[in-house]
């Protein structure tokens, strides 16, 4: 059993990081640019609230002009990443685990 949901994450990592590595081999960061990377992110699990925050902060450093090529997006999106990652290792509280039941298509994904 535990076979079969290592190759499914293994699939989907391969899946995620060749698609991430394709849009950041582009020159231009812009909307675009967010547009993309933002369904990425909700493609690969990341979930719309943290797909949000993450797309954000990259807007604001575009917004005033702290990133500005696709290099300081990268270093910026694993900044933030590990920013959050680190937030969520803090807290003493006792992890949640949410099971979820639903068909094909009716938004187990996208839910909040």
């Amino acid at each position: 059993m535990f076979g079969f949901i290592k190759d499914k994450i293994k699939k989907i990592y391969t899946s995620v990081t060749k698609q991430v590595s394709a849009l950041f081999a582009r020159n231009v960061f812009d909307e675009q640019f967010l547009k993309e990377l933002s369904m990425l992110l909700i493609s690969a699990d990341t979930g719309v609230r943290t797909t949000n925050a993450i797309i954000k902060k990259l807007t604001d450093g575009m917004t005033d002009a702290s990133i500005t090529t696709i290099d300081q997006a990268k270093q910026a999106l694993e900044s933030v990443l590990v920013n959050m990652l680190a937030a969520s290792q803090s807290t003493d509280a006792m992890p949640t685990v949410v099971l979820l039941v639903g068909i094909n298509g009716s938004g187990k994904t996208s839910f909040v």
